[in-house]
């Protein structure tokens, strides 16, 4: 975890990981899902700023096409997502 929790905090590599994910996505051919650009003029390691998107969130959306499976497993077989395990 103290590796862990740190760098849920690092808004920069939260934004780098929002420009793999969106790239992810695209070379998949998966279309219907956006991905918000992070604004890096604005952000920095404390705070992240991103385009704002309309819609549904993605893991709301995950949870309904799988029948209400497991959002992390959703998330992790198709994105590459690994969950952070609660506190």
């Amino acid at each position: 975890m103290r590796e862990t929790v740190p760098k849920e905090f690092d808004f920069l590599r939260e934004a780098r990981l929002m420009r793999v994910i969106a790239a992810r996505l695209k070379a998949a051919g998966i279309e219907g899902v956006i991905v918000p650009e992070p604004l890096m003029a604005l952000s920095s390691q404390q705070l992240l700023v991103m385009q704002r998107m309309p819609g549904e969130c993605t893991t709301r959306t995950l949870h309904f096409l799988r029948g209400k499976q497991d959002v992390e497993e959703s998330m992790t077989s198709h994105f590459g997502y690994t969950p952070v395990a609660e506190v």
